[in-house]
This record gives structure tokens, C-alpha cells and sequence, in this order.
């Protein structure tokens, strides 16, 4: 499996998880990292099943009011998928792994999307947000003041006008995966770890390798010759004792 990038919290998850996301991504014909990068906003970079808002874990009926999960399951979006005959509970979702799970976050984008299709980062996201905004263009106002769903996004609301629209909305998802994009792609262990990108460096690894490389020579050649020297005063040592 190739391809996946370096989305925050994606090192997190399981191979199993990586390639279930990769193919729900491709039932749904989008680039997995975009999927990845709405469950990394979503679940606050921690793709655990029972997170609730801002990154605390589902305790039971008293945060029944809260989103859940992967992609924060509302109540709304629970009933939309028990009218279509996929009924689940929060405390259901929260009980299952993350790769469980993506099977529900596969069936409510099939709930939500009928026959429309995903073509962007943004329109997986609005999916998940505000699914009446697929295909919209950035300036789509989503929710505006007063209101409820307003209230409750106003954070989203970047210039402070009393509108959410769809850029603002999506800004941050797409900062994820910029992110993502720059600091390359995910390995999957053994040897292969090395052969990334080393973010902090800005250089490509084999570059940063061959630096480390130098220096553990360099080391060794110093500690060799210590040990030389030290060597060479035992025997001078013993030759004292022994005179």
C-alpha cells in the first residue's frame, strides 16, 4: 500500500486501518489522504472511535448529546442512517475499533451523498460538515448568525461576519493536508521508516542519512583512537610495575 502521506495522527493507526481507508477512499473514486485529512481535523488528529469534541472520550449516555468518533457521528447524521435502514448508536460506534468503524463512516457517506460524487478535499468535508454543500463554490454561505448551527461553529467564522461559508469552513482541513503534502509520505516500518521525508530538515532523508553516517564514522574513529591511547598507557603502566 503506497501513497498514504503523513497526515497528523495517521502514524497512530493500524495497516489494517490504512488499507480500509484506502479502499472505502477508492469505492468513493477520491485520493485517500483526503479522507484521512477530515478524520485527522474530525477526531483531533486522534482516528480513535470514541473521541468526543476537542479530543475527550465517549463516557456513556451523558455525552449522548456530543459528536462521537471518526468523523464526529451526530444524532442527525445517526438518523439519517437509521432511516436508511443502518441503525447504530453512539455508544456502539464508541465501543468498536477504528477499523470498524470506517465501515459506518463508509455507510454514512453513502447515506448522505445518494448520487453525488466527491471531487475535491473540500467536497469530503462537506460532507461530513454540511452535506447540502457538496459541489458548492467557496463563497456558499453554510450558516450565518443567529442561529443555532452558527452558535455552535462560530470559531469557523474567520473575518467575523456573521457568515460561515464554505472556504472558511474547510480552512483548516485543507491546512492538514498541506501539511501532509510537506512532509511526504507515511512509511510502514522496517527500512522503509528511513526513506522519508525528515520535516524538520527540509532535506531530502538519504541526504540527512549520509550526514549521520558521516558523524557515527567520525565518532568511531575518535572513540578507536582513545582507545588506542589508553591502551598504550596500560602497557606503559605495566612496564613501570614490572621494572
Amino acid at each position: 500500500m503506497t501513497g498514504l502521506l503523513k497526515v497528523r495522527g495517521l502514524e497512530k493507526t493500524t495497516p489494517a486501518f490504512r488499507a480500509r481507508l484506502v479502499s472505502s477512499a477508492e469505492e468513493f473514486g477520491i485520493d485517500p489522504n483526503w479522507l484521512a485529512s477530515v478524520i485527522s481535523f474530525e477526531s483531533a488528529g486522534t482516528f480513535a472511535a470514541d473521541v468526543t469534541f476537542g479530543g475527550g472520550r465517549y463516557r456513556g449516555s451523558q455525552d449522548n448529546a456530543k459528536a462521537v468518533g471518526l468523523i464526529q457521528f451526530t444524532n442527525v447524521a445517526l438518523d439519517a442512517m437509521k432511516r436508511r435502514g443502518a441503525a447504530v448508536t453512539k455508544a456502539e460506534l464508541a465501543a468498536m475499533s477504528a477499523e470498524e468503524q470506517l465501515e459506518w463512516v463508509r455507510i454514512y457517506l453513502q447515506t448522505v451523498l445518494g448520487s453525488r460524487r466527491m471531487m475535491s478535499l473540500d467536497d469530503v468535508y462537506m460532507a461530513v460538515f454540511a452535506p447540502s454543500a457538496v459541489g458548492k463554490s467557496d463563497s456558499t454561505v453554510l450558516y450565518s448568525e443567529p442561529s443555532a448551527s452558527y452558535t455552535a461553529n462560530k470559531v469557523l467564522d474567520a473575518n467575523g461576519d456573521g457568515h460561515i461559508t464554505r472556504a472558511e469552513a474547510c480552512a483548516q482541513v485543507r491546512s492538514i493536508y498541506a501539511r501532509a503534502k510537506q512532509a511526504g509520505v507515511l512509511a510502514e516500518g522496517g527500512e522503509g521508516a528511513a526513506l522519508v521525508v525528515f520535516p524538520d530538515s527540509g532535506r531530502d532523508s538519504l541526504d540527512d542519512l549520509s550526514e549521520i553516517r558521516k558523524s557515527v564514522a567520525d565518532a568511531r574513529t575518535e572513540i578507536c583512537a582513545r582507545l588506542d591511547g589508553m591502551n598504550a598507557s596500560l602497557r606503559e603502566l605495566v612496564a613501570r610495575l614490572g621494572a
